[in-house]
């Protein structure tokens, strides 16, 4: 990813770029990749091991056993745009939850695919709502919307 595609603001970039010297002292330019994880948390994220695996190989896919700081800028951008992207999914799925209850009516849902940019037939809208209502019972919560968000 280049520089000009990443969705960080001046802040951010300083704030990334304070972090990574915390963990460059000599000015190397590079971070052990081990210590990943530590920066990560020094920065306010606290990434389960097996998020932290996948990071690594994103970051280091030669395992070289280090990074750089545009490694570093092109990851958080990522995980920018992935907590932006979810938090809109968030909001969206509450717009249509009228009783706030974190449940969709099944026949809602079903407007709401049909209504959407992206035309989807009746036997996809179907396939979507039968994996989303696991339970069967009408309604879809939010955890099962991001399930099915998550899975296409």
């Amino acid at each position: 990813m280049s520089n000009n595609e990443r969705s960080l603001t001046e802040e951010h970039i300083l704030e990334f770029q304070d972090a990574f010297h915390e963990f460059d002292p000599d000015r190397t330019g590079h971070v052990a990749t081990k210590e990943l994880g530590n920066l990560l948390r020094y920065i306010g994220i606290n990434p389960t091991k097996e998020e932290l695996q996948d990071l690594t190989i994103q970051i280091d896919p030669l395992s070289s056993g280090h990074l750089t700081l545009p490694d570093l800028l092109d990851m958080m951008s990522n995980i920018i745009m992935e907590r932006n992207y979810d938090a809109q999914i968030e909001d969206a799925f509450r717009c249509f939850d009228k009783s706030g209850q974190g449940i969709i009516a099944r026949q809602e849902l079903h407007a709401i695919f049909e209504n959407m940019g992206e035309k989807l037939n009746e036997d996809e809208i179907e396939d979507l709502l039968n994996e989303a209502d696991v339970d069967g019972e009408g309604v879809i919560s939010y955890s099962d919307f991001c399930a099915i968000k998550t899975s296409h």
